[in-house]
């Protein structure tokens, strides 16, 4: 099998990883600062108190929701570039090749999507509520 046949493959798996370190980075934010906010407006303070008990180098992360949530856009937004890259390759014309490319694109997507709505809702809790 030549190289022109597996680059699109290659990228595309490139890609899905980038778009699953971007859904780490999401649920960084959420771990942070969106956790804490969320707790206290369900009501559940003594929960966040116990919590911060067990971790007590919590409320120091804290501290830098502004860096983390900057950082994650950063990523987010490259991931985003990557996934418009990825659009415009070809999947390879063998059967096999295809599903898989089609396969690895659209998990690429789900996992893309599924960071922005992760990053978005820590922003929500961490800067809006």
């Amino acid at each position: 099998m030549s190289q022109a046949r597996k680059e699109p493959i290659v990228n595309l798996r490139k890609v899905n990883l980038f778009s699953g370190l971007t859904a780490i980075a999401s649920m960084g934010t959420l771990i942070c600062c969106a956790l804490p906010a969320f707790l206290v407006f369900i009501g559940a303070g003594s929960l966040l108190s116990v919590f911060i008990s067990f971790f007590p180098q919590f409320p120091m992360i804290s501290q830098y929701k502004i860096e983390i949530f900057v950082t994650s856009l950063i990523i987010i937004l490259l991931a985003g570039i990557a996934q418009l890259y990825t659009k415009k390759l070809p999947c390879p014309a063998d059967e096999t090749q295809a599903l898989s490319c089609r396969k690895i694109r659209e998990r690429s997507l789900q996992l893309f999507i599924a960071s922005i709505f992760l990053y978005v809702t820590g922003f929500y809790f961490a800067f809006l509520i």
